[in-house]
């Protein structure tokens, strides 16, 4: 048992670390893509269409002669906002019917679970569609989509943890020194389940970054001439036996990305478990 503990160690570790330097990097890249750019990244240099790789362009250019590594840049900045605005709207209402369901109990825990189980019958996909019916595709269509489609896992998650808390002992100690409804929840019962949201937003970040490119792809995300490393790749399929670098690059920078934000879900997960 102990030979086998310092290589569990190691590989919890090394998904942690690759994790935080994968999201270091995404950060960066975003912060980077608002301030600065090698090119503009929706210029159109027809002289230059799909070259590959080279001391002028770095990671090449599209079937228009943008450069590919501006746009790649000024991608993440919108894969972050995206990541970030959806997981907001997810887990902050994903957040409070998890704890009126679980904490309430009886026939409000039924109407809530019963709404989120016709929530979850909307693929995003097909909830996208239907929320650009109404405000047309656009990255806030998307945005709205994709944190929808995430509620009911957050819901889900919490009420799981306030019902496995509020019965415990220190919860009944607390309410029989008039600890109040409110602060039970937000003092004592929050900060117990804190960790297992604090993972599922990270895998939430990555579902999030992923179906936003999916979205774009299909065009129900991001427009043209806006770069998104979902559209990169629609532009690019037409022409990919002519320049395959042209999808190389942002086929690379989703998976790469996505791997890394579950690996650093995953190392969080086992360092935040009380178990190990």
């Amino acid at each position: 048992m102990t030979d086998l503990e310092p290589k569990h160690t190691k590989k919890l570790e090394f998904n942690l670390l690759f994790g935080l330097v994968i999201l270091f990097f995404l950060c960066a890249a975003a912060l980077l893509g608002l301030i600065w750019t090698p090119y503009d990244p929706k210029f159109q240099n027809f002289a230059v269409q799909l070259q590959g790789p080279s001391w002028a362009h770095w990671l090449g250019t599209d079937n228009l002669g943008r450069d590919t590594l501006s746009r790649l840049l000024l991608g993440s900045s919108t894969s972050v906002l995206v990541g970030v605005i959806s997981v907001g709207i997810g887990s902050s209402l994903g957040l409070l019917l998890g704890l009126i369901s679980g904490w309430l109990g009886g026939i409000i825990d039924d109407i809530v679970m019963r709404i989120l189980d016709a929530l979850s019958a909307f693929p995003t996909i097909l909830l996208a569609l239907l929320i650009a019916v109404v405000l047309r595709p656009n990255i806030w269509s998307a945005m709205l989509a994709v944190g929808i489609s995430s509620i009911p896992t957050f819901a889900r998650l919490t009420r799981a943890g306030v019902i496995a808390t509020k019965n415990l002992d220190f919860i009944d100690s607390a309410r029989a020194l008039g600890a109040r409804d409110a602060r039970l929840v937000f003092r004592h019962v929050l900060p117990n389940i804190a960790s297992a949201l604090i993972v599922q937003a990270t895998f939430a970040f990555s579902v999030a970054i992923l179906a936003e490119a999916a979205l774009s792809y299909l065009g129900l995300g991001i427009q043209p001439p806006a770069p998104s490393w979902g559209v990169m790749l629609r532009d690019a399929q037409t022409f990919i036996y002519q320049s395959s670098w042209a999808t190389i690059f942002p086929g690379l920078t989703i998976a790469i990305t996505v791997l890394g934000l579950n690996l650093l879900g995953d190392g969080l997960r086992d360092r935040l478990d009380p178990k190990n």
